[in-house]
Parts: C-alpha cells; structure tokens; sequence
C-alpha cells in the first residue's frame, strides 16, 4: 500500500515573498486578504510509459509548522484511464483558505495518497493555480 510520497523539494519551504510574480507586482504577503487553490494539477513526466494506474486517490495538502488544511484530492485515480505519454490529472480543489499558510515565514505543500508503488521511479511535475486577493488592488 502506497501511503507517503516522498517530498518533492521545490514544495516543502516555499516563501511568499521570494515568489517572482509577486515581487515584479510589488505584493508582499501581508497584503493578502484571500488566496484559494483553484486548479491542481499533477503530470506524469518521466518515464513516458508511465500511467496513473498505479494511484488509487491522492490528496494534497498545506502545511506551516504543525497545521495542515487539504488543498485537492481525486479518488478513483486508476479507474480515469488516462494514458501515456505524459497524462495529466486534475485534482478536485476544497477552495481551503490559504491565507494563513501563505502568509507564515515558511510553508509547504505535501501529498499523501492510496496505491501501490510504480514498477519504476516515476517524475511528476505539480502545477497549482491559486486566486490571490490582495488589498488595496
């Protein structure tokens, strides 16, 4: 039984104000008001081969120090059939408020899931959409 995932290091500490986009905008996080996950996505990258047969459900989660809230989840994972190469799967959004997490001196994000481990070491790439309200915009 698959149960962890092991970190993916680009999202265990992640800062707001370190973040590109925000910093080109001049936003800082004590500015946001709202921020909500609005699309998840998660790709099978490598191997090319690779399907999400081997998930069962998956859940994503934030994290800042010991609270959590999830984020996203999708069940019935290996029943969609999606097919190689590169599927991508499009996790359901709880639309959880972030605010909190975002605006910690540190946060991450973490998966957990159901499943049994692929044959072969498998790459995902996650990508997370998030509608930020800032004040004073």
């Amino acid at each position: 039984m698959l149960d962890t995932f092991p970190p993916i290091s680009s999202l265990t500490s992640l800062d707001f104000n370190q973040n590109t986009d925000m910093r080109n905008v001049g936003v800082t996080k004590d500015q946001l008001s709202s921020v909500v996950a609005d699309a998840v996505q998660v790709q099978i990258t490598d191997p090319g081969t690779q399907d999400f047969q081997f998930l069962d459900n998956l859940h994503l989660f934030a994290r800042s120090g010991s609270q959590e809230v999830e984020v996203a989840q999708k069940s019935g994972i290996a029943r969609l059939g999606l097919p190689p190469p590169n599927p991508t799967l499009g996790l359901d959004t709880t639309h959880a408020e972030l605010k909190p997490y975002l605006a910690a001196a540190s946060m991450g994000f973490l998966f957990r899931g159901g499943g049994t481990p692929p044959a072969r070491d498998t790459q995902i790439t996650v990508k997370i959409g998030m509608e930020i309200q800032v004040r004073g915009y």
